[in-house]
This record gives C-alpha cells, structure tokens and sequence, in this order.
C-alpha cells in the first residue's frame, strides 16, 4: 500500500510541474497564432500555424544549430512589404530537461522570433553577430575597418572582399543604431533572430523589424549583386502551401498588445502533440540532475 501511495504521489507531482506549464505553452501559440492570422488576414498575406519545412529551410545557422528538441516553427507570416519579399515565424525548442529523484521537475524551453527577407540576388555566407562574453577578439574574426563593430561584433564570411564592400559606413552605423545584432546571410535570403526573453515579439514590433530590415538591404551597395550574386528565386513559390481561405484564429487582433498576456512558461503539452511532426533531426542531451 505503501508502495502505491509514493507512485500516486509521484505521478501527482509530475502532473504538476509538467501539464500546467506544457499547457501554457501552447495555450500560449495559440494566442500568437491568432495575432498573426489576423495580421497576415489585414494585409493580404500567407499565414501557417504550423511550418515545419521551415526547421530546414535555412541550413546550418543560428538559431537552428542551437543544442534542444522538440522544435516547432510556428505563427508563420509570408508575404511582401515595400516591394520586400519576407517570412517570419516563431522557432521553440527545448533546451533541458531537469529531473529530482524520480520527478521530471520541469522543461526549459526557448523561443526565438525569426525574420527572412529575400535578397536582391544569391550571395555567399555572410554573419553579422553579437560577440559572446570572453571570446576571443580575433577567433573568426574579419577585419573591419570599424573599431566599434570589431569590438562588439563577430564578422564572418566566405569572401571578405564582399564583406569588406558590404559593410560601408552607413550600414556599420544602422547595424549599431538598430541593435541588428544577429543576422546571416544565406543564399538569396538574409535571416535575421532575437530570443524571447520574458515577453513576446508582438505584431507591432514584427512589423517594425521588418521595416529595420528593409532599410538595411536599401543600404547595402548596389554593385555587390551584380559583383557578387546570381539571380535570386522568388522567395514565395508554388510549392507553399495553399491557406485556408477563412481561418479560425483563438483570438481576435484589435491593433494593439494584449494588456492581458501573461509571462511565458516553460514546458510542452503532455500526450499527443497538437501541431504537425516536425522534419528535423531530434538532438538528445542528457538530463540535468
């Protein structure tokens, strides 16, 4: 009897410190979902839950090198601002796994927000990023004739001749000014990220990066796509997939953040996962104790 009672209790605890907070989770999808649904309706854009395709679509780049399982792109906007070709999503993964005794304490999970907008043609691999605290100045490093980007930003690229073009005065200063501080390019496509910390990226602030973006690529010089590029496929193809002509959203979009969002949780929601498998390779990590 005894026996039964910890197994009860055990389970009771799990369901706890898992269901609540998975449930949360996407309760909390549900609700960028519905933003981004009527935002995409209000503008005449594509919109998807769910994208899973998208978890590929970039290669081997961050964010989605980053270590974690159970990745989900979802809350997908497509379509074309100011002439300027764009996707932007949300990508979750989870991150760690905390266990205590013989309780799955808790789930860490992350969420980044991730803007794609097409470039006027094909470049080769180029990263703008953020430098992380202790690295070392020269590690990968091409120089800048920039102090303050060289100091505070890693620079990378296949060809630093175009790097060097690229990244003109006007541009190091809006990359500065604008904290773009995480963005490659890839292909015909410049990807650009930044972590949900506490809050979300509301429909607002993904417009307004869009915008950022778009004047960031109206900077580079209009030589290197002829210099250095081929031309690029348009990033929207007849190999999307078709909306829903009326889709169902949880919530409506009045145009401003909701004063009721509450603060992300961590975790999943328990049984059946509620959105499509996702294509990507599931990286395993051991538990942390």
């Amino acid at each position: 009897m005894f026996i039964v009672v910890i197994v009860v209790v055990l389970g009771s605890m799990n369901i706890i410190t898992l269901l609540l907070p998975r449930t949360f989770l996407k309760q909390r999808q549900n609700f960028k979902n519905g933003e981004r649904g009527q935002l995409a309706a209000s503008q005449g854009w594509q919109f998807a839950p769910y994208a899973p395709e998208l978890l590929n679509q970039w290669g081997r780049i961050s964010p989605f090198t980053l270590q974690g399982d159970r990745r989900v792109a979802f809350g997908v906007i497509r379509g074309t601002l100011n002439g300027l070709a764009f996707t932007a999503f949300d990508y979750q993964r989870r991150v760690r796994v905390t266990v205590r005794g013989s309780i799955i304490y808790s789930d860490e999970n992350k969420v980044e927000t991730v803007w794609a907008v097409r470039l006027p043609a094909t470049m080769s691999y180029v990263e703008v990023a953020r430098r992380a605290l202790f690295m070392n100045p020269d590690q990968g490093q091409i120089p800048i004739a920039y102090r303050d980007l060289n100091r505070g930003y890693l620079v990378q690229g296949q060809n630093p001749q175009l790097v060097a073009e690229l990244l003109t005065p006007q541009v190091v200063d809006f990359i500065i000014d604008a904290k773009l501080e995480g963005w490659t390019i890839v292909g015909a496509d410049l990807v650009y990220h930044e972590e949900n910390g506490f809050t979300r990226n509301t429909t607002q602030e993904i417009m307004q990066k869009l915008e950022q973006l778009r004047y960031l690529v109206s900077l580079f010089p209009q030589h290197v796509w002829q210099k250095y590029g081929t031309p690029a496929p348009p990033m929207l193809s007849a190999q999307q997939p078709k909306m829903p002509a009326q889709p169902q959203f949880a919530q409506p979009y009045q145009g401003q953040p909701s004063g009721g969002y509450a603060q992300p949780q961590q975790g999943y929601p328990m049984g059946q996962q509620q959105y499509p498998p996702q294509a990507y390779p599931q990286q395993q990590f051991p538990p942390r104790y």
